[in-house]
């Protein structure tokens, strides 16, 4: 399972991405966000301190998906990437894309 739980937190979908994310489980990681979404959904972020590994096909979803959100209006956002998940962000400067949280109590409720 990728996607071991998820959570409300105020207007935000709280998803808990759980061991690795690549090429091999992508279309079940997509498909995990796809049920957690419905056509009313605009705020999604995603904790990542469970996700110790990912590639550039998780980072492709992650994008896809902010893209689905900011065209309702919406936000995507990362909460407390694992250090190895964070080196990925930085090199690939996702950290100039998503907001990044320490904790999903740091999300913006309004």
């Amino acid at each position: 399972m990728i996607i071991r739980r998820s959570e409300d937190v105020g207007k935000w979908k709280l998803l808990m991405v759980d061991g690795k994310v690549d090429g091999s489980n992508a279309q079940d990681f997509d498909n995990s966000i796809q049920n957690h979404m419905n056509n009313h959904t605009k705020w999604i972020a995603f904790d990542l301190s469970e996700t110790v590994y990912m590639n550039s096909v998780a980072l492709g979803i992650l994008l896809a998906t902010l893209k689905t959100l900011k065209s309702r209006g919406g936000e995507a956002a990362i909460v407390n990437p694992h250090k190895n998940s964070k080196k990925l962000l930085q090199v690939s400067s996702f950290y100039k894309i998503f907001k990044i949280y320490l904790k999903a109590s740091d999300l913006p409720l309004e």
